[in-house]
């Protein structure tokens, strides 16, 4: 029979079971049950939250509870920041045994044992229940053996199935042995039960203080900067240039914020955040190819790249350019692409013509060269133009579809482009890719050579720092940072 079942498994439900439930869901709640909360110290981590406790009256709580946890924190006077919220804790555990604790312990049952969750099992429970020889055995053997929690179990199954039926239930209980027990069920004390996890010297007080004090210590970002510096040369003496982003940090600072719109904790206390900055490696911003790329002069022949000097003309779709013998060296540049089923050979920021314009991978990145290019990303289905060559050496322009865009890790190749001092600003590779040269056309080399011979080079540096927003404007945030932190390398190189 259903009931017997039932009654079976109910005996197998102990005290420490409907314990631990209520302590998890209340820890849930705690770490789950407040957005802000939650974002600040638990990083935006979900989990179950008891329907009992979705209730805007009760959203307090986390609040409550992190406070009292986070008076206890000493890095950088945190603990100083908020009220020791101990006494808000408790009243709040002792206003809520029957409104939410219950509850809690309700949906337990009803999650345990769902397959009985019918009004035909209602039926029978409260008929065995209202049993004379069923109250008479086993109620007051439960009783008698010191097993109140089977008799509370019942009780608690009862008022989940229909509460009007544990009314029927109670009326018939009240005339028996077990009735003072009985009555004090609708009255359980629910979080007594787990009070001490969540006090200083808790368990569970352990966890969230371990939480809280981590998000202390979290570091939040709160600006950057690029910065560049020269770290060696190329064979041609053109410069390697390394390009980092400085991140600053503030310590602790969410939580200094959250306190602060955490109105009637906060005691005012002032807090010493430290500040910090790291250093990382950025992509190279200069669109490049890898060494050992050959590039088409106007006289037929192929040149690698990195053979490339001053006055080289450079076969174009129009014609042919000349080189200044300048060239763009970078020897950190992260990944490299290619399109169609071509080997990967140029950086992701590296511009190639289309019928549609200039495209790239990373259009943003090629920008920080030159604000000025009208540059879009490229995509499969999109078209470019590939020149091949005929057995007798002529070269023909065509279009290609882009089937298919190859991205892998560069293993460390150094990476060159060309800078164009006559002519249109592009060249061709072997491969037959329209390439633009994306290198301003007034370089920092240029303009180091004119001061020199100027003999003002203090003078104009001290202009460019002054208005560095618009030079970069005008010549690209690249070449301007490039300038600024290298002048003194390139005059004694010149």
């Amino acid at each position: 029979m259903a009931v017997n079942e039932l009654i079976a498994k109910l005996n197998a439900v102990s005290v420490e079971a409907i314990r631990t439930e209520l302590s998890t869901q209340l820890l849930n709640y705690i770490k789950y049950g407040n957005d802000e909360v939650k974002r600040v110290f638990f990083g935006n981590a979900n989990g179950p939250v008891s329907s009992a406790l979705q209730s805007n009256d009760f959203e307090d709580f986390p609040r409550i509870y992190v406070c009292s946890v986070l008076s206890k924190v000493v890095d950088y006077n945190f603990g100083s920041a908020v009220r020791d919220t101990r006494l808000q804790v408790q009243s709040w555990l002792s206003r809520h045994h029957q409104t939410i604790g219950e509850k809690i312990v309700l949906d337990f049952f009803g999650t345990q044992f769902s397959s009985y969750v019918n009004s035909e099992t209602a039926n029978s429970l409260k008929t065995t229940l209202c049993e004379n020889s069923f109250i008479t055995g086993t109620l007051v053997d439960a009783l008698s053996n010191s097993e109140v929690y089977k008799i509370r179990n019942y009780w608690l199954m009862m008022k989940r199935l229909d509460a009007s039926k544990l009314e029927e239930v109670m009326n018939v209980w009240r005339t028996t042995a077990i009735k003072d027990v009985a009555e004090t069920f609708s009255a359980e004390s629910w979080f007594d039960w787990i009070a001490s996890h969540f006090y200083s010297d808790g368990d569970t007080f352990a966890t969230i203080f371990n939480n809280v004090r981590t998000a202390c210590n979290s570091k939040t970002l709160t600006g950057s900067e690029t910065s560049s510096d020269v770290v060696g040369s190329s064979p041609s003496g053109a410069p390697f240039v390394k390009h980092y982003v400085i991140n600053k940090y503030t310590t602790g600072l969410d939580v200094k914020n959250w306190i602060e719109k955490t109105s009637g904790y906060a005691t005012g206390a002032s807090l010493s955040l430290p500040e910090s900055r790291e250093k990382t490696d950025a992509p190279n911003p200069l669109g490049c190819i890898v060494a050992g790329t050959k590039i088409r002069l106007n006289t037929g022949k192929l040149k690698s790249i990195e053979n490339i000097k001053a006055n080289d003309q450079l076969l174009n779709e129009n014609g042919f350019s000349f080189a200044s013998g300048e060239l763009v060296v970078s020897g950190h540049v992260r990944m490299l692409y290619s399109l169609n089923d071509d080997i990967p050979f140029m950086s992701p920021d590296h511009v190639i013509l289309t019928p549609n314009g200039f495209k790239c991978l990373d259009p943003s990145v090629a920008k920080l060269t030159n604000p000025a290019l009208d540059v879009d990303i490229i995509k499969e289905n999109d078209t470019f133009y590939r020149v091949i060559t005929d057995n007798n050496g002529n070269i023909s322009f065509t279009t290609e579809i882009v089937k298919k865009i190859n991205v892998i890790a560069n293993n460390g190749q150094i990476c060159y482009d060309i800078h164009i001092s006559d002519g249109k600003k592009t060249y061709i590779t072997e491969n037959g890719y329209v390439c633009l040269a994306n290198y301003p056309e007034i370089t920092a080399k240029t303009v180091v050579d004119g001061l020199r011979n100027a003999n003002c080079t203090a003078e104009f540096m001290e202009l460019v720092g002054a208005n560095q927003c618009l030079f970069e404007a005008a010549f690209g945030k690249v070449p301007v940072e490039y300038l600024l932190n290298n002048a003194n390398h390139l005059l004694k190189s010149i």
